[in-house]
């Protein structure tokens, strides 16, 4: 199954939060072709750094988890897409033709799930339910 991982379903999937499991369970499974984007790294860097920040994790533990997702890139356990002005006029689009309800950053990982032919994964029911209203095949991980 070729999906595109949100950063909502790549944070659960790395550092103890609801959805942990299912993440973990998905993203391990045999017959998965997960990709992220360059935004999605820069979102997870941000996760981490907030769960740091609030107290939720150590610094410690925020390195290890960087250090693993650097080196889950590093040997392709996820394809990497980047983001191309394509992505940002669809995500334009969306967002200027009344359509469903996105954020900036929602939108554009949904145009990147939609020009790939990527299921989008993601514990964002908003996003989710958006995704959907725009054509895009969605995975909702529950949180």
């Amino acid at each position: 199954m070729r999906v595109y991982v949100d950063n909502s379903v790549l944070t659960a999937f790395y550092a103890p939060e609801p959805g942990s499991a299912e993440a973990i369970e998905i993203l391990t499974s045999a017959n998965i072709d997960p990709a992220v984007s360059n935004l999605t790294e820069v979102e997870f860097f941000s996760a981490i750094a907030k769960k740091l920040r609030t107290g939720e994790i150590e610094a410690v533990t925020a390195k290890k988890l960087r250090q693993r997702f650097v080196s889950h890139l590093e040997n392709f356990l996820y394809a990497r897409l980047p983001l191309r002005t394509s992505h940002f006029r669809l995500a334009t689009n969306w967002l200027s033709d009344n359509g469903p309800s996105l954020t900036t950053l929602d939108a554009l990982h949904v145009a990147v799930a939609c020009f790939d032919d990527r299921k989008l994964l993601t514990a964002d029911k908003g996003q989710a339910k958006a995704a959907l209203e725009l054509g895009v095949e969605v995975e909702l991980v529950a949180s």
